[in-house]
Protein backbone atom coordinates (compact mmCIF):
# COMPACT_ATOMS: atom_id res chain seq x y z
CA UNK A 1 0.00 0.00 0.00
CA UNK A 2 1.39 3.42 -0.93
CA UNK A 3 0.55 6.26 1.44
CA UNK A 4 1.83 9.06 -0.79
CA UNK A 5 3.99 9.99 -3.72
CA UNK A 6 7.33 8.96 -2.14
CA UNK A 7 8.52 5.47 -1.21
CA UNK A 8 8.51 4.86 2.53
CA UNK A 9 11.65 3.50 4.32
CA UNK A 10 13.82 3.91 1.22
CA UNK A 11 16.62 6.50 1.55
CA UNK A 12 17.41 8.73 -1.40
CA UNK A 13 21.14 8.35 -0.74
CA UNK A 14 23.15 5.63 1.00
CA UNK A 15 26.93 5.65 1.39
CA UNK A 16 28.82 2.56 2.55
CA UNK A 17 32.53 2.42 3.43
CA UNK A 18 34.83 -0.39 4.56
CA UNK A 19 38.48 0.10 5.58
CA UNK A 20 40.63 -2.91 6.55
CA UNK A 21 44.13 -2.88 7.97
CA UNK A 22 46.13 -6.11 8.38
CA UNK A 23 49.36 -6.00 10.38
CA UNK A 24 52.37 -8.34 10.35
CA UNK A 25 51.63 -9.34 13.96
CA UNK A 26 48.36 -11.02 12.87
CA UNK A 27 46.22 -8.17 14.17
CA UNK A 28 43.47 -6.86 11.93
CA UNK A 29 41.50 -3.60 12.27
CA UNK A 30 38.27 -3.20 10.34
CA UNK A 31 36.36 0.11 10.29
CA UNK A 32 33.09 -0.01 8.38
CA UNK A 33 29.75 1.75 8.30
CA UNK A 34 26.93 3.32 6.36
CA UNK A 35 25.11 6.63 6.18
CA UNK A 36 21.57 7.14 4.90
CA UNK A 37 20.00 10.44 3.80
CA UNK A 38 16.46 11.65 3.15
CA UNK A 39 14.53 8.61 4.33
CA UNK A 40 10.85 9.16 5.12
CA UNK A 41 7.96 7.47 6.85
CA UNK A 42 4.31 8.40 6.72
CA UNK A 43 2.37 9.54 9.78
CA UNK A 44 -1.32 10.24 10.20
CA UNK A 45 -2.07 13.85 9.33
CA UNK A 46 -5.77 13.68 10.13
CA UNK A 47 -8.13 11.07 11.44
CA UNK A 48 -10.29 9.64 8.67
CA UNK A 49 -14.05 9.67 9.01
CA UNK A 50 -15.60 6.67 10.72
CA UNK A 51 -18.33 6.16 8.15
CA UNK A 52 -18.30 2.63 6.73
CA UNK A 53 -18.34 3.80 3.12
CA UNK A 54 -15.31 6.12 3.36
CA UNK A 55 -12.77 5.24 0.65
CA UNK A 56 -9.04 5.01 1.38
CA UNK A 57 -7.20 8.27 0.70
CA UNK A 58 -3.54 9.28 0.87
CA UNK A 59 -4.68 12.71 2.08
CA UNK A 60 -4.73 11.33 5.63
CA UNK A 61 -0.93 10.85 5.65
CA UNK A 62 2.04 13.23 5.61
CA UNK A 63 5.72 12.48 4.99
CA UNK A 64 7.99 12.75 8.03
CA UNK A 65 11.75 12.86 7.38
CA UNK A 66 13.75 10.49 9.57
CA UNK A 67 17.02 11.24 11.29
CA UNK A 68 20.00 10.72 8.94
CA UNK A 69 22.08 8.17 10.91
CA UNK A 70 25.78 7.41 10.56
CA UNK A 71 26.35 3.81 11.65
CA UNK A 72 30.09 3.39 12.31
CA UNK A 73 31.47 0.00 13.44
CA UNK A 74 34.95 -1.08 14.56
CA UNK A 75 36.26 -4.66 14.72
CA UNK A 76 39.67 -5.63 16.13
CA UNK A 77 40.82 -9.23 15.65
CA UNK A 78 43.96 -11.20 16.47
CA UNK A 79 45.19 -14.41 14.85
CA UNK A 80 46.63 -16.86 17.41
CA UNK A 81 48.80 -19.95 16.71
CA UNK A 82 47.94 -19.77 13.01
CA UNK A 83 44.51 -21.42 13.24
CA UNK A 84 42.65 -19.45 15.93
CA UNK A 85 41.10 -16.00 15.71
CA UNK A 86 39.60 -13.86 18.51
CA UNK A 87 37.84 -10.55 18.00
CA UNK A 88 36.13 -7.66 19.77
CA UNK A 89 33.67 -5.46 17.93
CA UNK A 90 31.70 -2.31 18.71
CA UNK A 91 28.73 -1.57 16.45
CA UNK A 92 27.31 1.95 16.16
CA UNK A 93 30.30 3.51 17.90
CA UNK A 94 28.98 7.06 17.55
CA UNK A 95 25.51 6.10 18.81
CA UNK A 96 24.30 8.77 16.38
CA UNK A 97 20.58 8.34 16.96
CA UNK A 98 18.62 11.27 18.21
CA UNK A 99 15.38 10.35 19.87
CA UNK A 100 13.46 9.62 16.67
CA UNK A 101 10.07 8.06 17.47
CA UNK A 102 9.78 6.58 13.97
CA UNK A 103 13.28 5.00 13.85
CA UNK A 104 14.95 4.92 17.29
CA UNK A 105 17.88 2.70 16.23
CA UNK A 106 19.67 -0.07 18.09
CA UNK A 107 22.12 1.99 20.17
CA UNK A 108 25.73 0.97 20.84
CA UNK A 109 26.42 -2.79 20.96
CA UNK A 110 29.53 -4.79 21.91
CA UNK A 111 30.50 -8.25 20.68
CA UNK A 112 33.33 -10.68 21.46
CA UNK A 113 33.99 -13.99 19.78
CA UNK A 114 36.39 -16.34 18.15
CA UNK A 115 36.89 -18.97 15.48
CA UNK A 116 39.12 -21.94 14.79
CA UNK A 117 40.24 -23.58 11.53
CA UNK A 118 41.09 -27.26 11.51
Amino acid sequence: MNKGDQVENTPEHMVTADFRFDFISGTSLNIFGQHTRNQIMYAMKSVPGTAAGTPYSTDYFEAVELHNPLMLNVKLSQKLFGNFDVYAMCKNVLDDYNADPFNPGPGRMFYMGGSAEF
